[in-house]
């Protein structure tokens, strides 16, 4: 694997390298997707400082011309501004979904779930309105995240201080229908921030966060829609927090942006052997200072686009 610093924007490409680019300013909290080949980051805050939310919604499309990147506001009426949102996108229906996150405003709570449609350039429009939201997604649930499981069913990963909640979401069917899965199970500990993959349509839980003391997570977990929730023998080399994990070559690779110590880590994972193999380090660690690194980032065909909030000395 090998690293491509872009100042604040760092692109895996299974190897990486260094240059340098413009970029937008420092965002924290923020989701970033990939839609037609494009990449699109919404919500967050300006810088980690000061945490002043910004209803922030913008694209840019690669090829990226000598490492500089052009984005793209796009409209941002009728949608509710919030901090570590969990997004996810229904190529075939064009629909990007935001979950739960955290609304820094006074005695506000989030939407709990906010639909974009690529097709209309509309937020939440009428026909995306739900009956039930889980109230995890509502009171102010930063950090969950989503995959699907098959087209048409998203299983979401989410936790509040105390507890972790997970859900089916089957679009398939009128009205959306939601199932509880994990509501209050002891065994399984309540994670912000995880890193969450779909394999063969179960979901791979790595890493993650604990709100009530502040630890990074070191226990493993499988959703199997036939055996529900499983916990793996294998182990992380190292916890993380803030994870993004691109697929290829029956390989995982996992950049973990959060290990309490270095800025910055990866370790690919081998799905036919289930075990990892040696991390690795950003090797421009030593030029970089940080208090807590709020990144997020997702794959396009075989490579992982990560934006990343840190200072550059």
């Amino acid at each position: 694997m090998k690293f491509i610093l872009k100042k604040f924007i760092i692109i895996f490409m299974g190897l990486i390298n260094m240059s340098a680019s413009e970029d937008i300013g420092p965002l924290a909290s923020h989701c970033v997707v990939t839609y037609k080949n494009s990449f699109y980051i919404f919500g967050g805050t300006i810088g980690c400082s000061t945490w002043a939310s910004t209803n922030f919604f913008h694209y840019a499309t690669p090829p990226f011309s000598q490492g500089k990147i052009s984005w793209q506001p796009l409209s941002t009426t009728n949608v509710k501004s919030v901090t570590d949102p969990g997004c996810i996108v229904d190529e075939t229906r064009g629909l990007l979904f935001v979950l739960g996150g955290k609304d820094q405003q006074i005695n506000s709570t989030s939407p709990g779930l906010q639909i974009y449609d690529f097709n209309t350039q509309r937020w939440n429009d009428p026909q995306y309105s739900q009956n039930f939201i889980p109230r995890d997604l509502i009171n102010d649930n930063w950090g969950p995240r989503a995959v699907w499981l098959k087209p048409g069913l998203m299983f979401m990963w989410g936790a509040n201080s105390t507890t972790q909640g997970s859900y089916l979401l089957d679009i398939n069917v009128t009205p959306w229908q939601w199932t509880i899965l994990s509501d209050n199970k002891s065994y399984i500990a309540p994670t912000k921030n995880a890193g969450v993959v779909a394999i063969k349509g179960n979901a791979f839980i790595f890493g993650g966060f604990h709100e009530n003391d502040s630890s990074i997570n070191q226990t493993q977990y499988i959703y199997s829609p036939k055996y529900g929730f499983m916990t793996p023998q294998y182990q992380l080399p190292i916890p993380f927090n803030d994870g993004v994990i691109g697929v290829w070559n029956n390989k995982l690779s996992i950049i973990m942006m959060d290990t309490g110590g270095n800025v910055m880590e990866a370790v690919n994972f081998d799905l036919k052997t289930f075990q990892f193999e040696s991390v690795i380090s950003a090797p421009f660690i030593q030029n970089i200072t940080v208090t807590r690194n709020r990144g997020q980032g997702a794959q396009l065909s075989d490579s992982v686009f990560v934006r990343l909030n840190f200072n550059i000395i």
